[in-house]
């Protein structure tokens, strides 16, 4: 076994099947891994090490990555290993080798994550000096047996108030419509749970990570409008492969909170992934989000396995 940077024309196709059998309920495209090694906003260190076998095959590899918007110092470091290669050390070199490229950097901290479900992987990421910072966890909802009905007074209220729902495609495809975007979206973000980002660059991480995600699309951009204001978005990418949508996120400027537009629009992002064919919607919620919790219990949306943050201090 030895341990190389990918290489872009030949090892994506395994790195991304390696990345979705950890995905579980998403397949992560080969288009998404493209993107990671090749878009990097000005200032990015990313850097993906894979360890081969001796006809050179991919037996795992990691991700190693400072974004402009994390933390000064803060990297990321994933890895993973082929699900039939484990207990082999591979993990272990890897974890090497990325300690190797990393003390070339001031680094202060490294974050990654695992499954909650996964022992042995949290006794690696901890025996290497990394603790649980926060869990994050999975819920799911049949769309096949979801009921709206419960729902629609409080969509008419909101309507009766002069809140009105669409999508980003009701609106020019503009360097300015993306602007607005891009504005609530930072909104938005600076509100959600552990998020302690350098907002300095937010733009070039809504750039890179929401215009230029392989499953965006205009229209699975919903959105919340009290006259001109944009007051909240639901984000939905669809899979057609399992025939799953995924509510990315879904949040509400902190002025509108308290009047159930959250609640409205996840219906709306149900009735989008329907109309796409979803026979489910995932969605992926922090322990500590109590108010979007509660929308997801009621609305029937139940837990599955979920992931802990894990952090060490260099």
């Amino acid at each position: 076994m030895k341990i190389r940077p990918a290489n872009i024309d030949s090892d994506l196709p395994a790195i991304a099947a390696n990345y979705s059998v950890n995905e579980r309920n998403r397949t992560i495209l080969v288009e998404e891994v493209r993107s990671f090694l090749e878009n990097a906003a000005a200032g990015r260190i990313a850097r993906m090490l894979v360890a081969f076998d001796e006809i050179g095959g991919i037996l795992g590899h990691v991700e190693i990555s400072h974004e402009v918007w994390h933390p000064a110092g803060q990297f990321i470091v994933f890895i993973l290993v082929e699900p039939g290669c484990r207990r082999q050390k591979i993990g272990s070199a890897l974890w090497e080798a990325s300690i190797d490229f990393l003390h070339g950097y001031p680094v202060t901290s490294l974050i990654s994550s695992v499954w909650d479900d996964d022992p042995a992987s949290l006794a690696f990421a901890q025996h290497r000096g990394f603790t649980i910072e926060r869990h994050a966890f999975l819920s799911h909802l049949d769309l096949n047996t979801f009921d709206e009905s419960p729902y629609l007074s409080d969509i008419a209220r909101l309507e009766k108030e002069g809140i009105r729902f669409g999508s980003l495609a009701d609106f020019p495809d503009t360097p300015e419509t993306d602007q607005q975007f891009c504005e609530l979206n930072a909104a938005i973000d600076r509100d959600m749970p552990g998020m302690n980002w350098d907002f300095t660059n937010y733009a070039d991480f809504f750039g890179e990570h929401v215009l230029g995600s392989p499953g965006y699309r205009r229209e699975g951009q919903l959105l919340a409008l009290d006259g001109d204001t944009w007051v909240g978005y639901a984000s939905v990418h669809f899979d057609p492969a399992s025939c799953r949508a995924r509510n990315a996120t879904t949040g509400v400027l902190r002025a509108y909170r308290g009047r159930k537009i959250a609640q409205a629009l996840k219906l709306q992002a149900i009735r989008y992934a329907r109309r796409l064919g979803a026979i489910a919607i995932d969605t992926n919620n922090d322990s500590v989000n109590a108010p979007i919790l509660a929308i997801n219990q009621k609305m029937g949306y139940q837990p599955e396995a979920g992931k802990f943050k894990l952090v060490k201090s260099a």
